[in-house]
Formats: C-alpha cells, sequence, structure tokens
C-alpha cells in the first residue's frame, strides 16, 4: 500500500465535517494519511485513527497576506523533505484552489496520483496556465453537487465532457462523531429566560451580512411565539461592531450563544433547537450556488430539524421538494417569517421526519462516499 497526502491551506479542519471525514476513509485505505494544514484561530482536531497525521503550519502574521500561500507551500514541502513523508506514486488529496500549485510542484518529482476535494467554489473567473493544467491530472473529483461541478469545471478551464477524471458527489456532511463529552450544557440550556411555547429559531454558523444575520434579527423583533439565537464556530465577541449593531437590532429576542462546542459535540448545538435557519447572500459563486455545500442545512435535517431558507437555486428547492420546512421569498418581510414559522409548528412531527428523509436521501456521507471508496479500491489493486 501506499500514502495519502492532504494539501489543505484553509487549515480549519475541525470545523471541516468533510475534511475529517474523508481523511478517516481514507485512512482505511492507506497505511499513512498526512495532512499539511495551516494554523487558524480554530483548535486543532484529534483523530483517533493512529494512521493519521496532522502537521500544522505555522503561517506567520507577519507575512502580507498575498504571500501566505506561497509561504505555506515552502513550509510543507521542507517539511516532507526534511521527514521524508513522500514516496513515489503515492496520492496526493488537493483541497480548493490554493494547492494546485504547489502540489503540481511536488507531484511532478514523486509521480504522484492526484485528486481534488472542493469545498469551496473558486470566485476568480481567471486562474494560471498552471493551475488549470494540474487540475486536468485529477484522477478523482469530489465536488457537492452538479451545479457546483459545473462552475467548477468552468473555472479551471476544463472540458467535463472531455474529462478523464472520475467525478463524485459529496455533499457537505460527516461520519457520525465520535461520543460527545458527557454533561456539557446544550445551546438551550445555555440562557435561563427563554419565554416559554416559544419556537426554538436558530442559525447556526458564521453571523455577518453574508447570512442576512442583521435583517432576520430585525424581523423578529415583530415576532411574539418565537426567539432567534445565534450560535458562531467562535466565541461571540459583542464589542464586534457588527454584534453591536445586531444587539442594537434587536434587545427582545434575539441571544448570542456564549459557548463555543467541539466538533464531536455538535449534538448539544442542533439537538435542542425547533426550527433551523440557512440563509445566504448570494454575493458570489460559492454562495449562489450553496445548496449542498452548506453545512448548517446538512446538520439541521440530520437531527431531524425542519429549515427555513430563502429562495435560492439548489437550496429552497431541497426544501420544497422534501417538504421539510419553509422557504422566504423576502427576507425583510415579517409576514413571510411568521407564516412559516406557524406552518411548521402546527404540524412539527411531520415536517421533522422530512427533514431526517432529505436527509438520508441527499446529505448521508456514509452512503454517499461508497462509490468513491469502491473506485479508489480497484484503482489501488491496480
Amino acid at each position: 500500500m501506499s500514502d495519502c497526502h492532504i494539501y489543505f491551506y484553509d487549515g480549519w479542519l475541525s470545523v471541516s465535517p468533510t475534511t475529517i471525514s474523508v481523511a478517516k476513509v481514507l485512512s482505511k485505505h492507506f497505511d499513512n494519511v498526512n495532512i499539511y494544514a495551516q494554523k487558524t484561530q480554530f483548535k486543532p482536531y484529534k483523530f483517533k485513527e493512529k494512521n493519521i497525521k496532522v502537521f500544522y503550519i505555522f503561517n506567520s502574521l507577519y507575512f502580507k497576506k498575498e504571500d501566505k500561500p506561497k509561504n505555506f507551500a515552502k513550509s510543507v514541502k521542507k517539511l516532507i523533505e526534511k521527514k521524508n513523508l513522500l514516496n513515489k506514486d503515492d496520492f496526493f488529496l488537493c483541497i480548493d484552489e490554493t494547492s494546485l500549485e504547489p502540489v503540481g510542484d511536488i507531484s511532478e518529482k514523486y509521480n504522484n496520483n492526484l485528486m481534488y476535494l472542493s469545498l469551496e467554489l473558486p470566485n476568480k473567473n481567471e486562474y494560471s496556465e498552471k493551475q488549470c493544467e494540474v487540475f486536468k491530472k485529477m484522477k478523482f473529483v469530489l465536488v457537492q453537487d452538479e451545479n457546483r461541478l459545473k462552475s467548477l469545471y468552468k473555472s479551471y478551464k476544463t472540458d467535463l465532457q472531455n474529462s478523464s477524471a472520475k467525478i463524485f458527489y459529496l455533499p457537505n456532511d460527516s461520519l457520525p462523531c465520535n461520543e460527545p463529552k458527557p454533561n456539557l450544557v446544550n445551546l438551550i440550556e445555555q440562557f435561563k429566560n427563554i419565554p416559554e411555547n416559544t419556537a426554538k429559531c436558530a442559525s447556526i454558523g458564521m453571523i455577518s451580512s453574508q447570512v442576512y444575520s442583521n435583517e432576520i434579527a430585525k424581523v423578529f423583533n415583530n415576532i411574539d411565539n418565537a426567539i432567534l439565537i445565534y450560535h458562531d464556530r467562535l466565541k461571540i465577541k459583542k464589542y464586534h461592531p457588527y454584534i453591536k449593531e445586531l444587539i442594537k437590532t434587536n434587545s427582545k429576542n434575539l441571544y448570542l450563544s456564549k459557548q463555543v462546542y467541539d466538533f464531536d459535540d455538535l449534538i448539544y448545538v442542533y439537538s435542542p433547537i425547533d426550527i433551523g435557519i440557512a440563509c445566504y447572500r448570494a454575493t458570489n459563486n460559492d454562495f449562489s450556488l450553496i445548496g449542498k455545500a452548506s453545512g448548517k442545512l446538512n446538520a439541521y435535517l440530520k437531527y431531524k430539524k425542519p429549515v427555513i431558507a430563502n429562495r435560492l437555486d439548489g437550496l429552497s428547492n431541497i426544501i420544497e421538494k422534501y417538504d421539510c420546512g419553509a422557504v422566504i421569498n423576502n427576507i425583510e418581510n415579517q409576514e413571510e417569517w411568521q407564516n412559516a414559522i406557524n406552518k411548521i409548528m402546527s404540524n412539527y412531527k411531520y415536517y421533522s421526519d422530512n427533514a431526517y428523509k432529505c436527509y438520508l436521501e441527499e446529505f448521508d456521507f456514509t452512503n454517499n462516499i461508497k462509490p468513491f471508496e469502491e473506485e479508489l479500491t480497484k484503482t489501488l489493486k491496480k
């Protein structure tokens, strides 16, 4: 057998369900899985699998933003050479566009087999000739859905019809988590003053204009039978200008999470809520085609939570197909939100059951990874 290497410049491993789970799957097929990740503000993720090693590369704050990818690439190459980590015909998994040139340089020497995992879509219209050429060498491409696949190939100026890569659809989901820590305070238990008989609506993930945080907070000012909870992957800083604006916008029924939960403890975040909110502003390629790349959407459905989403291709059509929530056409329309909440809460089990059905049929990582594993097994036997 050989080793597999994962080049993850962005480095937010502990909040990347797909990367964690793909690494675990690869560890069953390779002697070792080495992950090269940039140190970030997120906590490191610790794998139980002994043959998965994570090398966190420190990228100095003193480097200019435009210099960081090159510095990271040099550090990874130096580490590989110093520890003699790479062998001829090993596999390399590239994550997003920042991996292509450096992995291309490394693989020229070692004749590596290349794979591509798309987490976020490229937002540039033009990429270097070298990036496009490396992308064309991929044996396998893993991407969330068909719409994102077409956009990905267009960005890299690659003919999808004549591509030699084997393509697999892998929505943003994860294998079952490790056992959560016992007796953690859950998302709702943080708050002591939540009114009884109110729907617990939550937007979990980023808090920003990109997900209409302020507009939604404003709408909830006029809703009496529900509360709104915001939870972020990092500690919410109340002195941040955007957070201060949110508090100013809604002091009635907006609750800001005080706790940060590890990846394996997310059951404490999603289980106690009633309705999940997944709204995105279509400002770029990645968000306009968010669909099955939405981590929060997948998690709501996995934990059987009906979803309120905005009208966005690839997102709202999933909700409507499975009738597992409600779709908002105008984010700032209070009546739409009120009707959506009332509809879901009046027949909650129906929408909850549909949410879980949607998860099993569209998002379940365990089922979606099988075709890739089968093809990888055939390739490794050759």
